[in-house]
């Protein structure tokens, strides 16, 4: 679906090779993080993230989570902190277009973080 709505598209196999292509990347990237993942799951990525100033400034993120899944408060706070919208499954592909359109305008500074699309 992104890629026909002209997105390059490249896939982690798991959470700890996702934080080493976040870490190498030289370009801004819109990240969907879903909450479980092989390795190191979506909480554990984002502790990461949050430890480390570069990673939470150069990219853009979108936490995607079962529907019925509770967030605790602490991590909750993580994603309101770095302006991470939640996608609750199951979503509308529209929704996540939406979702990525708004984090990549985020990420060229045509939208600030500040007035992210809300959460789901």
């Amino acid at each position: 679906v992104l890629e026909d709505e002209g997105y390059g598209v490249i896939e982690a196999p798991d959470g700890l090779i996702a934080l080493e292509m976040l870490r190498a990347s030289l370009y801004p990237l819109v990240v969907l993080s879903n909450h479980n993942m092989p390795r190191l799951d979506g909480p554990g990525l984002f502790n990461f993230i949050v430890e480390d100033p570069r990673l939470a400034a150069d990219h853009a993120y979108i936490y995607m989570t079962a529907g019925n899944r509770v967030i605790p408060p602490d991590f909750s706070r993580q994603l309101s902190e770095l302006h991470v919208p939640v996608l609750r499954k199951p979503f509308d592909v529209q929704a996540l277009v939406d979702q990525v359109e708004a984090a990549a305008r985020r990420l060229d500074g045509t939208e600030p973080a500040h007035e992210a699309a809300p959460t789901h």
